[in-house]
């Protein structure tokens, strides 16, 4: 089982994994899916192969589903058709919660109540 990642307040991007740290929340989970967003690269990856990848890379079928699932739901990944594509609905997401929580520390500096 792998342990749990500790965030910090100032945090750094080095690397597409320190940025994959901030995604999920394991460091098994980050190498995980680090293995599986190689094999997508530019042109995609067949979702059909995973029973291949999991044996190759020695990806256990439920840490493969839950990586999978979270990375998709983060708006990492999109699924067309039968592939699997980077993409970039993460950005378009991080842009909108950024907006809104500066709307709220705006709200909050003019001193409206905020519910959090």
């Amino acid at each position: 089982m792998g342990y749990r990642i500790r965030l910090v307040k100032r945090p750094e991007l080095l690397s597409p994994a320190h940025f994959l740290r901030y995604i999920l929340r394991t460091e098994m989970q980050v190498d995980v899916a680090r293995r599986i967003l190689e094999r997508i690269g530019r042109d995609g990856w067949d979702c059909r192969e995973w029973r291949r990848l999991c044996s190759e890379e020695g990806i256990k079928q439920g840490m493969y589903s839950k990586v999978i699932k979270q990375l998709s739901r983060a708006g990492l990944l999109e699924k067309r058709g039968f592939y699997y594509f980077l993409s970039k609905d993460f950005t378009i997401a991080m842009r909108r919660m950024a907006e809104y929580w500066k709307t709220l520390v705006e709200a909050v500096d003019r001193g409206e109540r905020v519910n959090f």
